[in-house]
């Protein structure tokens, strides 16, 4: 073994990343805490930091099983700085039909390749499936991705190289389009955001804070908007259920009391909610097929839903369903969602959020995915992938990092040239 620790705490130290989220610093203060006790010595955040980047280079290095049902699963991750990263997770199908349902988990998957990147174009995009590609035998069975331009044409081109493979998009960013061309331009909804933001600037620092409305997502900014549909409902259930006696009637209605003049359009917000959240779970839960979107069909024609504005965003949203099934062959089922990817992101930013931008913390991602590793195994992974290997990979695939640079404008203070290279944080 190259390094000084037992591979018991190298198994630690994933699981505190992985199933805690938390970052390098952390796990070796936690870890110093238990050395005082129980572990013999505790390391140091840079060599957490070089386990996890070894762990996650081996990953993009190990072969992967070769079969022709693969469906690959990409998006972009944009941080500080000029550097993105698309990554492209993948599945087999004959496990999701061994597994009877489509609901992934972050074990189901596995990184077919991470691919970072400064500027990302259609040939980027189009070349990384390529090389994710390479990975499981030279071709897929489908890709799944949002629809973000780059990555739309990129998967385009290569569809044209291989016109076997169906590129999906992902049905909650499809459906979020359904929701942004029924509600952009309403003038009601326009106003009820601009109540929202008031109020919660209002409560912000008050003994209200605990109501105030959630912020708007600053990106996607249609998608998952029950939380903004629901509040309303939540505040005023509060009340009552005589839960907000503390405040009084003339305070309430100072800040809420505007919540009354929207009952009809939030009852018109929350059926559209409703509707998109139906679909996406019997997409999620079956996949996407012919059966699934007669059923959805069926579904909504008995449902007890009237007005022509519910009516068209049903239609509305069926096509975008059926848009999909129309790429399928006949009687094929395949995986519509990019959510776990989404889960996996948001793990990720949950633990390197804030100002370090891409380093090499994004192979990291590989961690979060696939099974677990048992403790011989991070054995073999340490031996197998050296510090100098990892190193290659990050110097190689992101270059030069956000922390390289603030430390090269603001000299001085102390590094090492693991930090340089990794932006170890």
């Amino acid at each position: 073994m190259r390094h000084r620790f037992s591979t018991k705490i190298i198994q630690i130290v994933h699981d505190l990343y992985n199933q805690a989220a938390i970052g390098c610093r952390t796990i070796a203060r936690v870890l110093q805490v238990f050395a005082k006790q129980i572990l013999p010595r505790a390391p140091h955040h840079t060599t957490i930091h070089q386990w996890l980047v070894r762990s996650g280079c081996h990953s993009l290095q190990s072969s992967l099983e070769q079969a022709e049902d693969w469906v690959a699963i990409g998006d972009l991750t944009v941080s500080v700085g000029k550097m993105k990263c698309l990554a492209i997770t993948g599945v087999r199908m004959s496990s999701l039909e061994q597994k009877e349902n489509f609901n992934l988990t972050h074990k189901d998957v596995v990184v077919l390749g991470l691919y970072p990147i400064e500027k990302s174009d259609s040939t980027f995009v189009k070349e990384a499936l390529e090389d994710a590609a390479k990975r499981v035998g030279g071709s897929l069975l489908a890709a799944v991705f949002d629809q973000g331009s780059d990555v739309k044409k990129g998967a385009l081109l290569f569809q044209q190289e291989h016109p076997e493979v169906k590129i999906l998009h992902d049905i909650a960013h499809k459906l979020s389009n359904v929701v942004e061309r029924a509600l952009k331009n309403d003038a009601k909804w326009k106003k009820y955001i601009r109540k929202l933001n008031m109020t919660r600037r209002r409560a912000l620092q008050t003994e209200l804070a605990a109501l105030m409305p959630a912020k708007q997502r600053e990106k996607a900014r249609f998608m998952d908007i029950g939380f903004l549909v629901d509040w309303p409902g939540r505040v005023l259930k509060s009340k009552a259920e005589g839960h907000l006696l503390d405040i009084s009637e003339e305070r309430f209605q100072d800040y809420f009391g505007w919540i009354k003049k929207f009952d009809a359009a939030l009852d018109v917000w929350g059926l559209m909610v409703g509707i998109v959240e139906t679909i996406k779970e019997v997409v999620r839960t079956y996949g996407l097929s012919e059966a699934a979107y007669s059923y959805l069909k069926s579904f909504f024609e008995e449902a007890p839903i009237e007005g022509r504005k519910l009516q068209a965003f049903i239609s509305d949203s069926l096509e975008a369903v059926r848009e999909e099934v129309e790429k399928l062959d006949e009687g094929q089922t395949l995986l519509c969602s990019t959510e776990v990817l989404e889960s996996v992101f948001g793990k990720y930013k949950a633990i390197n959020e804030g100002i370090q931008g891409i380093t090499g913390n994004v192979l990291g991602i590989c961690t979060f995915v696939g099974p677990e590793r048992s403790e011989e195994e991070l054995k073999r992974v340490m031996e197998q992938c050296s510090v100098r290997k990892g190193q290659e990979w990050v110097k190689k695939k992101v270059g030069n990092t956000v922390p390289y640079f603030r430390k090269k404008f603001f000299p001085g203070s102390k590094r090492t040239n693991f930090d340089v290279c990794f932006g170890a944080g």
